[in-house]
């Protein structure tokens, strides 16, 4: 079996650990002020890396969309999260490489990310407009 199989393989089994457990920690933060952090905040923030990781060996954008599902659900748990939120705005700006798919993706999202998409898309219309 060829090295890429194998390391594809590992982290689909890590994204469905992560995420897994990542749902059994939640019950751990039930009661929590909405102020405080989840304590399986990690966990949600490793696996969207590994969900960011197989978009970039297997090229396909379902990964990184499962990953934007995940990490807006974590933000509705945790809201404080400011890592979630950087690592959602990356994986944003990854998908944003064409503006169909960002509209998309705000259209999806919109309660949620009315402000980034908004902000990209008036960035977007200066860039062309400029040009």
């Amino acid at each position: 079996m060829p090295s890429s199989e194998i390391t594809l393989e590992r982290e689909f089994k890590h994204v469905t650990d992560y995420t897994k457990y990542y749902f059994q920690g939640l019950l751990l933060g039930d009661g929590l002020p909405s102020t405080e952090l989840q304590p399986a905040d990690d966990l949600l923030l490793l696996a969207g890396n590994t969900f960011i990781n197989l978009w970039k060996f297997t090229g396909d954008e379902g990964y990184l969309f499962n990953a934007v599902y995940l990490l807006e659900f974590g933000l509705a748990k945790s809201k404080h999260s400011f890592l979630a939120r950087l690592l959602l705005i990356r994986i944003y700006r990854l998908l944003g490489g064409s503006l169909s798919t960002f509209i998309e993706v705000c259209l999806l999202m919109l309660p949620r990310c009315s402000v980034f998409c908004f902000g990209a898309l008036q960035g977007h219309a200066n860039k062309a407009s400029s040009t």
